[in-house]
C-alpha cells in the first residue's frame, strides 16, 4: 500500500518509520512490536544496559555525522606526558580555538585510554584540520592518514569501541564541530519491505549499491541502508 496519510496512521499500530538522511547517504527503519512483551521489560535502572542503549544509539549519530560532512583524515594524537580528561580536553580546547580563528574545518573527536594508560584522541577531520594538527600538536606525537568514504563506517565502528564503556575516560563519547548535524526527513510505511522500497526509490542514483542491514529485536523490527554517493564511485 506505500506511504501512508495522516489520517491512517492516528488507527494504525506497528507503523514502519523511516529516517532518511540523505546527505547522510543513509536511512533507519524501525518497525515497534505489536502488543505485550512476554518476557517483560527491560529494567530502566539497569546500569549496562542503559550505556550499551545509549552507545549504540551515539555510534548511529557518529556515522551519520561523519557520512554528512566526508571527512578526509584520520589522525590520532597521542600525549607524551601522562595527562588526565580534564588536562586533555584543556589542551584540546587551546587548540581547536586558534583554528577556528583561521577557518572552518570539520571534524569529529573521541578520548580514548590505551592498554598501557596511556591517554590519546582519534580525530577525523578535513585536511585543513588534519594539516593544523600535525604542525601545532605540541603535547605529543601526531599520526595522520588520509582516508576514503568507504573505509568511514570501519573506522567509526573503530572510534565508538569503548562508547558503552563506563569507565571511558570523558562523559560525552564523542565532540564535533557546531553546524555539522545531519537533517533528516521522516516517512511511515506499512510494512518493512515497502519502507525498504521507499529508501531505494528515494535513492535511485544508488540502486544497484544499497546495503541492508535487518534485525529483530524484543522491542521490533530495526533495519539500517546505505550507499555510497557518486563522488565515491
Amino acid at each position: 500500500m506505500g506511504k501512508l496519510d495522516k489520517a491512517t496512521l492516528l488507527n494504525r499500530r506497528g507503523i514502519a518509520t523511516v529516517r532518511f538522511y540523505a546527505e547522510s547517504c543513509m536511512a533507519y527503519i524501525v518497525r515497534p512490536r505489536v502488543g505485550r512483551d512476554r518476557r517483560g521489560p527491560t529494567s530502566v535502572h539497569d546500569e549496562v544496559d542503559n550505556q550499551r542503549i545509549s552507545g549504540n544509539r551515539n555510534k548511529r549519530n557518529l556515522v551519520l555525522l561523519v557520512r554528512k560532512n566526508k571527512p578526509t583524515h584520520f589522525v590520532t594524537l597521542t600525549f607524551a606526558v601522562p595527562s588526565d580528561a580534564l588536562e586533555a580536553a584543556k589542551s584540546w580546547n587551546k587548540i581547536a580555538g586558534k583554528w577556528r580563528k583561521r577557518f572552518n574545518g570539520f571534524y569529529v573527536r573521541v578520548g580514548e585510554i590505551s592498554d598501557e594508560k596511556n591517554l590519546h584522541f582519534h580525530v577525523l577531520c578535513s585536511q585543513d584540520v588534519a594539516e593544523f594538527l600535525q604542525v601545532n600538536w605540541r603535547h605529543g606525537f601526531v599520526d595522520s592518514h588520509k582516508v576514503r568514504f568507504g573505509d568511514l563506517g570501519k573506522i567509526c565502528s573503530y572510534m565508538s569501541k569503548d562508547f558503552a564503556n563506563p569507565n571511558r575516560p570523558f562523559q560525552r563519547r564523542y565532540v564535533a564541530s557546531k553546524g555539522a548535524k545531519p537533517r533528516f526527513e521522516e516517512m511511515q510505511y506499512e510494512t518493512m519491505n515497502e519502507a525498504l522500497d521507499g529508501v531505494a526509490d528515494m535513492s535511485r542514483d544508488a540502486l544497484s549499491e544499497l546495503e541492508v542491514s535487518r534485525r529483530q529485536t524484543t522491542f521490533g523490527e530495526y533495519g539500517e541502508v546505505s550507499w555510497n554517493p557518486k563522488s565515491d564511485n
